[in-house]
């Protein structure tokens, strides 16, 4: 588990938040860089010491301080940023399906 953070480069993208799907499946990384990227966790298990690349990469506007799985819906995925914005993702899509603005930008 640690060499797959290191391989991640958790340091350089300075990661807030590490989510796993309901099924333990699919890990979802978010930070500084104002990306989610989703992993596929079990090649990561079936293969600890190899460098994983992302599936895929949700681009966001701010930096990201939580992202968090539906737990009833397994392509759902929500975020929270510092610039106040909440975002549900339909991840499957690449899209977002909702945004709300709820509070002042945190700094």
């Amino acid at each position: 588990m640690e060499f797959f953070f290191q391989s991640v480069n958790a340091k350089i993208d300075g990661i807030f938040s590490a989510e796993f799907d309901k099924d333990g499946e699919f890990c979802a990384l978010a930070g500084v860089a104002k990306r989610i990227k989703l992993y596929d966790f079990r090649a990561v298990l079936a293969n600890p010491t190899a460098y994983h690349y992302p599936m895929t990469q949700i681009q966001c506007a701010a930096k990201i301080s939580n992202v968090s799985w539906n737990p009833y819906c397994k392509n759902m995925l929500s975020n929270s940023d510092y610039d106040g914005t909440v975002q549900i993702w339909d991840v499957s899509a690449q899209c977002s399906i909702k945004r709300y603005q709820v509070n002042n930008k945190l700094r």
